[in-house]
């Protein structure tokens, strides 16, 4: 009996597991498929497609609606190319970010992009069973542009209990203790992703290279049905300099921890 129970339960938690890693496979595929189409069929045209209607986009420090800003960008000429390099998915399966390289060119076919960076976008599956992006952010970096790298990461195997979170509170706790970066010290994962501008991607725990005042103020959160990923965005100030932010947090062991922390100013 003890046997039969044991392998109903595997069975069960191997369930679980494979359905969150077909929703991990179906979130990138979106994310490919919109890559995609904006190579065939205009880079505004995939905005339109893709972008739920109250996604969110960040314009030099404004927060504002993503299909307002797309809607009205003539994008005939240009070239934007990018690729899912990493990607993870809530217990719920419906909800999580991919992140990765983007090159844009003003001129389609130019040998060198004019840009170099990083983007990195939330999703949420909607009640019709669509991915959309409900916010995207982009930082300059000097990304490497390899699509053979890539990891993508479900969360059912982590055996994470789900419940209730107040991503908002998380969010503001850390900024109370943010104290010049040491606050990453303690809520940043080993395996977290931070951008910045200029700066190569750096990743496990957050080291300052700015030694200018950083303020970030908090404009929104939201959070997966099954509470163990979050993100909260908003605004920061380094120096006289000011842009936007976005910080995935996830549930690691029970305690809150980033996974990707992107600040461009």
């Amino acid at each position: 009996m003890r046997y039969i129970l044991f392998l109903f339960i595997a069975s069960i938690a191997s369930d679980a597991i494979g359905q969150e890693n077909r929703a991990l496979m179906e979130m990138v595929n979106a994310e490919k498929s919109f890559a995609a189409y904006a190579k065939s069929g205009g880079i505004a045209e995939a905005f339109m497609k893709f972008l739920d209607d109250s996604a969110l986009v960040f314009e030099r420090g404004e927060i504002v609606n993503g299909k307002s800003v797309w809607g009205s960008r003539k994008t005939d000429s240009a070239e934007l190319l990018w690729y899912p390099e990493f990607a993870e998915v809530a217990m719920s399966g419906n909800f999580g970010y991919t992140t990765g390289p983007s090159q844009f060119r003003v001129k389609k076919g130019s040998a060198e992009p004019d840009y170099r960076g990083y983007f990195s976008s939330i999703w949420q599956k909607n009640n019709s069973g669509e991915w959309k992006v409900m916010l995207d952010i982009g930082c300059p970096s000097p990304s490497e542009y390899d699509e053979s790298k890539v990891e993508y990461n479900s969360q059912a195997a982590k055996k994470q209990k789900a419940g209730s979170a107040n991503i908002r509170l998380v969010e503001e706790t850390f900024i109370a203790n943010y104290n010049n970066g040491k606050g990453y010290e303690k809520y940043g994962s080993i395996k977290a992703r931070y951008y910045r501008p200029a700066q190569k991607m750096a990743t496990g725990r957050f080291v300052s290279q700015n030694d200018e005042r950083v303020e970030y103020k908090n404009a929104g959160t939201g959070v997966a049905p099954s509470a163990d990923f979050g993100y909260a965005y908003g605004y920061v100030a380094v120096g006289d300099k000011k842009g936007n932010y976005l910080r995935v947090w996830k549930k690691e062991n029970e305690d809150w921890r980033i996974v990707l922390d992107v600040a461009n100013y």
